[in-house]
C-alpha cells in the first residue's frame, strides 16, 4: 500500500467531512491559493470575509476580489457536477472557464477573429509559455482537447485506487495546461478539472500551496520535456500528502485536547 493510500485510509477513518464548516474551509483554501498563483493579493482572511460576508477588502484591486468570487462560483459548479457526471466534455470545460472569467474577462482580437473570454471561446492566436516557447497552434486545440476527453473518459467511471485517480487527474491537469486552449484562465481551469476528477471519486480537494508555484512550474516543464506525467504527478502527490497529513494532525490534536463542537475555520 502506498504512502498516499495509507494516509487516505487514516483520513477517512477520522470522518473530517462531518466537522462543521470543514468542506467550506477547504474550498476557501483552494480558491485563495489558486487565485494567488494568478496574481490575487487577497489574504486568506480577506478571502473568507469576501465569500462569507461579501465584504470587499479595502486597499486591494477590485479585480482581485472579482477573481476570487468568480473562482468560488466555478468551484461550486465543479462540486455539483462531480456528483452526477459520467464524462468530461467540452461543454463542462467551457462552463468552468465562463464562470472563472465572468467578471474579469473580455474580448481579444487576433488575425483570425475576436474571442471573448467571458463566453468560453478557444483562442485563435499563438500563446506563449513561460520560458519563451509557444503552446500548440490554435488549429490543434479542438482535436487535442477531444483526445483529452477520450483519454479521461475511458477511465473516469472505473473503480480506481487513489493513486490511479491521481495519475488520471494529473494527466488531465498537465495536458490541459499543455494545450492551453483559452487566452487566459487556463491555470485555474486546469486545477479545477483535476479536482473535478478527484471529487468524482469522492476524494478530498487537491490544494497546491501558492508558495510552491515555482516548483509547480518546474514540474510542468520537466514533464513536458521528458513527455512523462510522472514528474508533475509526483509534485502534485506530495502537495496532496502534505495537505491531508496536515488535516489528520489537526484532527488528532483536537481529539487529544478533548475539544468538542469546534468547527474548522481559516484561522484554526
Amino acid at each position: 500500500m502506498s504512502t498516499l493510500s495509507k494516509l487516505y485510509k487514516e483520513y477517512r477513518s477520522l470522518k473530517l467531512s462531518d466537522i462543521q464548516n470543514y468542506d467550506r474551509y477547504n474550498e476557501l483554501l483552494l480558491i485563495h491559493s489558486s487565485s494567488v498563483m494568478e496574481g490575487s493579493t487577497l489574504t486568506i482572511d480577506e478571502t473568507e470575509m469576501l465569500i462569507e460576508e461579501d465584504t470587499t477588502p479595502k486597499g486591494k484591486p477590485l479585480e482581485h476580489s472579482l477573481m476570487i468570487k468568480d473562482h468560488f462560483q466555478a468551484l461550486q459548479y465543479v462540486i455539483e457536477q462531480s456528483k452526477e457526471i459520467n464524462a468530461i466534455s467540452e461543454s463542462i470545460i467551457k462552463k468552468i472557464r465562463v464562470l472563472i472569467m465572468r467578471s474579469t474577462g473580455g474580448e481579444y482580437s487576433a488575425a483570425l477573429g475576436t474571442v471573448d473570454s467571458r463566453l468560453g471561446d478557444f483562442r485563435l492566436s499563438a500563446s506563449r509559455a513561460a520560458g519563451g516557447s509557444y503552446y500548440v497552434s490554435h488549429d490543434k486545440i479542438v482535436p487535442m482537447m477531444n483526445d483529452l476527453y477520450k483519454n479521461v473518459n475511458d477511465s473516469i467511471n472505473k473503480t480506481l485506487s487513489i493513486d490511479d485517480v491521481m495519475t488520471l487527474s494529473s494527466y488531465a491537469h498537465l495536458q490541459f495546461l499543455t494545450i492551453h486552449p483559452f487566452v487566459d484562465g487556463n491555470g485555474r481551469s486546469a486545477r479545477l478539472l483535476q479536482n473535478l476528477i478527484l471529487l468524482k471519486h469522492n476524494l478530498p480537494l487537491l490544494i497546491i500551496r501558492h508558495e510552491n508555484k515555482a516548483d509547480y512550474i518546474a514540474a510542468i516543464k520537466l514533464s513536458r520535456q521528458e513527455e512523462e506525467v510522472i514528474h508533475f504527478e509526483t509534485f502534485l502527490k506530495n502537495e496532496y500528502i502534505f495537505h491531508i497529513q496536515n488535516e489528520v494532525n489537526k484532527a488528532k490534536t483536537m481529539k487529544q485536547d478533548g475539544s468538542k463542537g469546534i468547527s474548522f475555520t481559516i484561522n484554526l
